[in-house]
């Protein structure tokens, strides 16, 4: 489900996912291209709900029960500092 609680079929690939050593998922990285979007932007909002929709997905194949786990957009060729 999304964020409004509707159904969706979703076609994605998890380009990193990482387990604590306890085997359950602690970080799941998506690597972007580009320049991060501007905050509050329409590219912003759907790379946070491709994030969430992945958080689903592990959530529902671990556990069926929220997992407190980090998401995070990565841009490597943006500069860090």
């Amino acid at each position: 489900k999304n964020k409004k609680g509707e159904k969706v079929l979703f076609k994605g690939y998890i380009d990193l996912l990482i387990f604590k050593p306890d085997g359950k998922p602690n970080l799941i990285m998506d690597y972007k291209t580009g320049t991060p979007p501007a905050e509050g932007s329409p590219e912003e909002s759907k790379n946070a709900e491709q994030l969430y929709i992945y958080r689903e997905a592990i959530t529902a194949i671990y556990s069926n029960a929220p997992i407190p786990f980090q998401i995070l957009n990565y841009y490597p060729a943006s500069p860090v500092f």
